[in-house]
């Protein structure tokens, strides 16, 4: 059978009350353990400091499941957990592949700028060679393409 719990807990509905033997309020809650999974009782709220021994501070409101129902109904719980961890496995993985994006998409621009800056500087090193009367504004054009490359290089960066 099912060896491994699925949840062992137990949900508590405050609306619905029952006292106990003690005179304290007994609210129904479900089990939800692999021995009575989806088992409505009424539970004294003083039981869990008692210990869960004292079988006078519960009253079942369900009666015991045939087995055949009980391993279904684990069997389903465990599939519906299955699928959950499914579900959350597919969102780390789609988050993963979203930060590579990301990071691919800044590399991209990278390359583009620097083939840019590669571009630009073999023109202007090769209008060098030919017109050296107008090496000044050689020089300004270089720097100017200089700093608009970095620029350029930041702000996509950034965005």
């Amino acid at each position: 059978m099912f060896e491994k719990s699925i949840l062992k807990s137990s949900y508590i509905n405050r609306s619905l009350k029952y006292e106990c033997h003690c005179g304290i309020d007994a609210p129904l809650m479900i089990a939800w353990t692999d021995a009575k999974p989806r088992r409505r009782f009424y539970g004294c709220e003083m039981y869990k400091m008692q210990g869960y021994q004292k079988r006078s501070h519960f009253v079942w409101l369900d009666e015991k499941m045939n087995p055949r129902v009980k391993e279904v109904l684990l069997s389903f719980l465990q599939n519906l957990n299955d699928e959950k961890q499914k579900v959350k496995d597919y969102i780390r993985k789609d988050e993963e592949i979203k930060m590579k994006m990301k990071l691919l998409k800044k590399h991209l621009k990278l390359n583009w700028m620097i083939t840019i800056v590669v571009l630009i500087a073999y023109v202007i090193s090769t209008m060098m060679k030919y017109d050296r009367s107008n090496m000044f504004r050689l020089c300004v054009i270089t720097c100017l393409a200089y700093v608009g490359s970095v620029v350029f290089l930041f702000v996509t960066l950034l965005v």
